[in-house]
This record gives structure tokens, C-alpha cells and sequence, in this order.
């Protein structure tokens, strides 16, 4: 912060993270659940703050919590040759400079080996959905509890 001038930029204590959390990710049914908000919200212009505030709850509350959580975001096996073209154009491109390259640059290429996704299973985004719309009730229960005792506190 200091060296590079930033002032008042950020703080001076980095703000606690719950390393746990900020470590998770998703799985292929509950990306697809988010989506599908993202696309609803911007339908209802809905705040990013609060959209941001929303995603993190269901990722931390409903999805973060299940037992199985479905399958891992995988590259779809429509996409393998697009994705491999573009990957070996990369990587050739990247061959023809001056940069060093640490390790194996064919690491950077998909391979035969690459896992793919066969399409999402519809049971796991009906479960990750489900969970989903949990937070939702239970938003939407607070809020009726909240309106119902005078507290409006939000």
C-alpha cells in the first residue's frame, strides 16, 4: 500500500476472511443455479452489492453445507475441439516469443486425458436449486418476522 502510493486506497489492516469460506468453489449444478440468478437479476436490475451479498449466502449457506454437492465444473464435451484449438493456438503463440516458460507447455494444451462433462444432471441442479430456494424462504420468513413485530432493522 505504502509503496506503491495508494493513500487512502486500502486499508491499513486487511479486513478478516474466513479462509474457509473465500476457499470454496462451486460445483457444476450450483454454477448453473447462480446463473440462473444472474440472469433473473439483471432482468430486475437488482443492486450488484446486494446480488454479491445473496451469491455469497447460498454459495456459504445452502451449497457449502451438502453432502454431495453434485459434479465438478468440467469442460463441456461440445467444447473440447473449440477449447483445444484455442489452447494449441495459445501455446504456439506463446512458443514464438521470448518468454521463459517454467515447466511443461504442454500442460498448458488439452489433452485426451482432460476430464469433460457430459451435460448436468438434472437431479443435482433440482437439489442445488432446492437449497438454494432456502435462503430464500428464510429470507423472506426473517423479513414477514421482522414486519410483523415492528423491526425494521434490515
Amino acid at each position: 500500500r505504502d509503496a506503491l502510493e495508494l493513500g487512502d486506497a486500502l486499508p491499513r489492516t486487511p479486513p478478516e476472511i474466513d479462509e474457509v469460506s473465500a476457499n470454496i468453489g462451486i460445483t457444476e449444478p450450483e454454477t448453473l443455479v447462480l446463473a440462473g440468478l444472474n440472469r433473473v437479476a439483471a432482468e430486475h436490475s437488482v443492486p450488484e452489492p446486494h446480488l454479491r451479498a445473496l451469491r455469497g449466502r447460498i454459495s456459504r449457506d445452502a451449497f457449502v453445507p451438502r453432502i454431495d454437492r453434485g459434479d465438478p465444473v468440467r469442460l463441456p464435451r461440445s467444447w473440447v475441439d473449440t477449447v483445444r484449438r484455442w489452447a494449441d493456438e495459445d501455446v504456439d503463440e506463446l512458443l514464438s516469443t521470448n518468454a521463459r516458460i517454467i515447466g511443461d507447455a504442454s500442460e498448458m494444451r488439452v489433452g485426451v486425458e482432460t476430464k469433460v462433462s457430459e451435460g448436468p444432471d438434472v437431479q443435482q441442479i433440482l437439489d442445488a436449486s432446492g437449497a438454494a430456494l432456502a435462503i430464500f424462504a428464510d429470507e423472506a420468513f426473517a423479513a414477514r418476522q421482522r414486519e410483523m413485530t415492528g423491526d425494521d432493522r434490515d
